[in-house]
């Protein structure tokens, strides 16, 4: 009786080899050492000597790139699968899709300590197509640890025509949505500047927390498109929790708590809100957080909160539609 012994491929990690400027494949097994990443592999793209693009359709269980510089682009014009990712220094543009898989908690990160301690990171995500996180996973932007000795700035843009899902199934989740300047642990450390942007395109996140802790600064801008905080229960969208955030509208649509983007107000939503300052002090007693509407519409289905008095959390409750 013959016998065929079958070995079960196991979990790797997967380089990227080519190091010049150009236009790749990410299906071409040489552009990988021999192997294309699976849904079980890690995706290692280091920095190159020149901008590429890179084309086609992937997946890997975790994207890791760092390309270094802002003066070394990549591109990525096809269709990727991923479990989560780490945008680690230098600049990316998508202009295809990234689907990002995780739930439970996890998290992606664009700029991160992790990589450089003792240093300043920069990592910059330029959104052209359509990045989708519909789980109950994380996008944070300036991810670091707990060491003061380590910084992170992560910078992240829509643009027109480009879409945004970030956790459209269980915000409940305290980990998901979208993290501006959090680190990987409890205590108040590391030196954090995060930016989201929104030139254009459509955003629906479904929890948000900008300048997350002690020592961060948080800057959440719309300058056009659609931006929609939508209403779950028990969700929380916050700017300036222990550390400083800054809500700016200069253009477009922000609808938070709506079921926009009809713009229709349905309720008004008294236990989940749109909240302007985290209502407690940190042990260095340094936070805050700035509201500016200086154009386009702003609407909120709920209750505005301004939480600047840690012990009577003063509440502001605004009209449902602010224009």
């Amino acid at each position: 009786v013959a016998a065929m012994m079958v070995q079960a491929s196991s979990a790797a990690d997967r380089s990227w080899s080519p190091k010049a400027a150009g236009t790749y494949d990410w299906n071409t097994g040489s552009n990988w050492g021999g192997t294309v990443p699976t849904s079980d592999d890690t995706a290692k793209l280091a920095e190159p000597n020149g901008s590429q693009k890179i084309e086609g359709r992937g997946e890997a269980s975790v994207l890791d790139i760092n390309n270094g510089s802002p003066s070394k682009t990549r591109e990525f014009a096809g269709d990727l699968t991923v479990g989560s990712f780490i945008f680690r220094q230098g600049l990316m543009n998508l202009t295809g899709s990234l689907s990002v898989t995780g739930s439970g908690g996890t998290y992606s990160r664009v700029g991160t300590s992790q990589n450089a301690p003792g240093g300043t990171t920069l990592q910059s995500l330029h959104v052209y197509g359509k990045l989708s996180a519909p789980g109950a996973h994380a996008l944070c932007v300036a991810r670091g640890n707990d060491d003061k000795s380590n910084n992170a700035n992560g910078y992240l843009c829509l643009h027109d025509g480009g879409e945004l899902v970030l956790n459209t199934t269980d915000p409940t989740v305290s980990m998901s949505g979208l993290m501006l300047a959090r680190t990987s642990g409890s205590s108040e450390a590391s030196y954090l500047n995060a930016a989201f942007v929104q030139e254009g395109g459509q955003a629906k996140i479904g929890r948000l927390m900008a300048g997350f802790e002690t020592a961060s600064r948080a800057t959440v801008a719309v300058l056009g498109g659609v931006f929609e905080l939508p209403f779950y229960t028990g969700t929380r969208f916050r700017i300036g929790h222990k550390g400083f955030g800054i809500f700016q509208q200069l253009g477009g649509t922000a609808c938070v708590l709506t079921n926009c983007p009809t713009l229709g107000v349905t309720t008004a939503f008294r236990n989940d809100m749109f909240e302007l300052g985290g209502g407690e002090l940190t042990t260095s007693g340094a936070k805050g957080a700035a509201f500016y509407a200086c154009g386009g519409r702003f609407q909120d289905g709920g209750d505005f909160y301004v939480q600047g008095n840690p012990s009577a959390k003063g509440t502001t409750s605004l009209p449902p539609a602010v224009a």
